[in-house]
């Protein structure tokens, strides 16, 4: 019997080839979307699972309640984690931890290569799982000169040489002696290094600062707990409010984010320089895979539910030879979940085939695995179980019901309930479809707003590099030989990228007319000689440093400060005014305009501008060329005639500027390519319910016809029913969208207000596409003979 089936519901699907297909390639486009978009979903809310401690991991997050609003830092002080360890008992380790990304590592007769080092303490092997496949994780980093690679790192300084107790040159400063290597780091995870270090290096790294380690008014350093099973985070931060009073006069208050929620629940953490995803991309993209395979599945329904009326003689006949009513609702479900199943196989391929591609846009290295993850290969299995079932009930319950008198007779009609469903499938499918329009159209209304908002500074052609151990003795010689180049403008040199322009953050404050605690954080830079002629920055008041006339064992004796800064220390006449922060005493020689020195995702801070040459690490270069290709080639080689021993790695500030909003950037692309596949799934069901409804008003359309209806009335006619949907669709769409995209624009400081012309825009556009859609199917309707009309069957 289900042999039978089987070859009638073959029968049908070759039989109507043409619906067939658009039944199935809007499918399989559904499906493939959905697949997709399930692996970047599954890749996000993996991260950091492997660890085996991964429900009893936290970080501990510094909380500044500013009068305005409360800011987070994942940098906290050096003793802290030693304090909690020995203040809570739930604590059963800590670590501390430190990115130190950049710094050049060298083996004897070699060349540098630029790694990111970490520095952590050797409970950090037992918090984090990262597996050694060589050397003893109980003493790896007990050794003060001691360093861990990764697999990968390895391989790139010593080939196929075993490792272990080979010597390793940082930044020519300090040797290293190798006592271990780890598996590489997972993708997975939120901390990515190529190489671990004993914490207690930080005291060389940053020798200039004095003792770091037991400084409270020290910055900088993340702090990881891991509490015993009895404890939770949330009882320990019942605990914290008001702890650090106990060793340091300050209001700010700690609380513990746990290991879980670090990727996807970070972005509203100053200054991160931990990778990290966001969670309401994850809920987006996971509501656009719903809406797209939904928009598939509602196609399906329509033209196998418009479809099941031309069948109405088939299940009479069936019936009069003695068919049951439950072997007809066996054969309709039977066709709908073998259409389902072969839109599954396409769906499928076409995830194989595009795997790469998405990967490329989406920066992920997804893999299709179903037997390895019996969870998704379960849920697509129940998907087009789902879809199968629910696009074929209409047919097999309804059309099973009716008597075969009626049709054999030619008194059967299609009830109204089909055709009511029919245009509530269509209302709902362009609703989606504008909604994810007008999604993408703001998007990137965003997007431009952030690349083309004046900074403060001009970010074009301004090439930086690292700055090399052996630079700092050499820079003004330097400096010097690239002025005499015509394509250089200017030349300066500075703590860090304008990117993340901070070297610490402190709120130990004072300034004349201070009333009451300090709520909010002044950051500091150090600059050099040319800094705002390279930047192109304003001074709003005095003058600008006077450069080279301090270092740190001098201490800092002036400052320039910016616009919010001065606003937040109230202070009228700011030039020549005496202020300390942590534990600096300065002279404001000047105020700057304020000036954007991290993402747009976060308000203007108060920064202090400082120089201080031990904390230079970047060089910048203004250049003003015709051939940057040439000019680049110069200053490289002007690079190895100073530092030969290191790798030139100069790049623009534009591109590093880009790379702030990459994340964006990446969202706002795989939002536009899934919002045209949902419209063209969309144009596909419209296609062919346009298809079927001119098919049966043929003999309707050839009288009006022959009553003298005009080729243009007879278009309009046919059309005018699916523009009216679409309209009504606009109608639900426009403050769907308003609310959804006005929630997300409020995770940017800085961001644009939604314009009327957006709406307009993704509904003209709705409506050109479903017209283009109808408009050719109408016009051949309206063309064809009326003879052979009124002898339709």
């Amino acid at each position: 019997m289900y042999r039978n089936y089987l070859k009638i519901s073959l029968r049908n699907i070759v039989r109507n080839r043409g619906y067939t297909f658009i039944n199935v390639a809007g499918l399989a486009v559904g499906l493939a979307c959905c697949i997709l978009i399930m692996l970047w979903v599954t890749d996000e809310i993996s991260f950091d699972k492997f660890h085996k401690n991964y429900d009893n991991v936290y970080r501990v997050i510094a909380c500044y309640n500013d009068t305005e609003q409360t800011e987070y830092e994942w940098k906290t002080a050096p003793p802290l984690a030693s304090a909690l360890k020995a203040d809570f008992p739930e604590v059963t380790a800590v670590t501390r931890y430190r990115p130190m990304n950049g710094h050049l590592f060298k083996i004897p007769d070699n060349i540098s290569h630029e790694l990111d080092l970490g520095l952590a303490e050797p409970a950090f092997l037992d918090i984090f799982t990262f597996p050694l496949t060589a050397g003893d994780a109980r003493t790896v980093l007990n050794e003060p000169n001691s360093i861990i690679l990764t697999e990968k790192t390895a391989r790139k300084l010593f080939g196929v040489q075993d490792p272990l107790g080979k010597s390793i040159s940082v930044d020519n400063a300090l040797d290293l002696t190798v006592t271990g290597v780890m598996a590489d780091v997972p993708a997975n995870s939120h901390l990515q290094f190529d190489c671990l270090a004993p914490f207690v290096l930080i005291e060389k790294f940053m020798q200039e600062y004095g003792s770091v380690l037991d400084n409270w008014g020290m910055g900088g350093f993340a702090t990881y707990v891991l509490l015993d099973d009895a404890a939770t985070g949330e009882d320990m931060n019942l605990k914290l409010p008001g702890y650090l009073k106990k060793y340091a006069e300050t209001e700010t208050e700690l609380s513990l984010q746990p290991l879980k929620d670090i990727y996807l629940y970070s972005s509203h953490i100053n200054h991160n320089l931990f990778g990290n995803g966001d969670i309401k991309y994850v809920y987006i993209f996971s509501l656009i895979a719903l809406f797209v395979l939904g928009i598939a599945c509602f196609n399906f329904m329509n033209l196998t539910t418009a479809r099941s009326a031309n069948r109405a003689r088939e299940v009479g006949l069936r019936k009069v030879v003695g068919a049951a009513r439950h072997q007809i609702i066996v054969q309709f479900f039977n066709e709908s979940l073998l259409l389902a199943f072969i839109a599954l196989v396409f769906a499928v391929l076409m995830v194989e085939i595009f795997l790469p591609a998405f990967n490329n846009l989406s920066g992920k290295e997804l893999t299709i695995t179903f037997f390895d993850n019996p969870g998704m290969l379960t849920g697509l299995i129940l998907i087009v179980l789902f879809t199968g079932l629910l696009s074929g009930s209409y047919p097999a319950l309804f059309m099973s019901f009716f008597k075969p008198v009626k049709v054999l007779k030619g008194s059967f009609k299609a009830g109204g309930s089909g055709a009511m469903l029919r245009k509530a499938l269509v209302v709902t499918q362009f609703t989606i479809s504008i909604l994810l329009i007008i999604s993408t159209l703001v998007i990137s209304n965003q997007l431009d707003f952030m690349r083309h908002k004046k900074l403060g500074f001009d970010k074009e052609q301004l090439l930086y590099m690292k700055m090399a151990s052996d630079m700092p003795a050499q820079y003004e010689a330097f400096k010097s030989e690239l002025l005499h180049e015509t394509g250089v403008t200017s030349v300066t040199v500075t703590s860090s990228l304008p990117t993340h322009g901070i070297v610490f953050s402190t709120s130990h404050i004072e300034w004349p007319g201070k009333t009451g605690e300090n709520k909010w954080l002044m950051n500091a830079v150090s600059v050099g000689e040319g800094y705002i002629e390279t930047f192109g920055m304003k001074l709003k008041e005095g003058r600008f440093l006077a450069v080279g006339t301090s270092s740190f064992s001098d201490s800092i004796r002036e400052a320039v400060l910016n616009e919010t800064a001065v606003e937040k220390m109230n202070l009228d006449s700011p030039v020549g005014k005496t202020i300390e922060f942590s534990g600096f005493k300065v002279t404001v020689a000047g105020v700057v305009k304020d000036y954007y020195f991290q993402s747009l995702h976060h308000s203007m801070e108060p920064l202090a501008i400082v120089s201080v040459p031990e904390w230079y690490s970047y060089i910048f270069v203004k250049i003003n060329s015709d051939s940057m290709p040439r000019t680049v080639a110069t200053i490289e080689q002007i690079w190895k005639k100073f530092s030969p021993d290191t790798p030139f790695s100069g790049r623009f500030l534009s591109e590093a500027y880009e790379s702030l909003y990459r994340s964006e950037q990446r969202m706002g692309q795989l939002f536009n390519y899934f919002t045209s596949l949902a419209i063209f799934i969309s144009c596909l069901g419209l296609f062919g319910l346009a298809a079927y409804m001119a098919e049966q008003r043929t003999r309707e359309i050839g009288i009006r016809k022959v009553l003298g209806a005009s080729l243009s009335g007879l278009t309009f006619m046919i059309s005018s029913e699916f523009i009216k949907w679409v309209l009504i669709a606009n109608a639900i769409a426009w403050p769907l969208a308003f609310v959804v995209m006005n929630r997300w624009l409020q995770s940017f400081a800085y961001r644009i207000s939604i314009s009327w012309t957006v709406f307009v825009v993704s509904g003209a556009l709705a409506v050109i596409i479903a017209l283009l859609t109808v408009s050719f199917l109408a016009f051949k309707a309206a063309l064809s003979d009326p003879v052979k009309a009124l002898k339709y069957e």
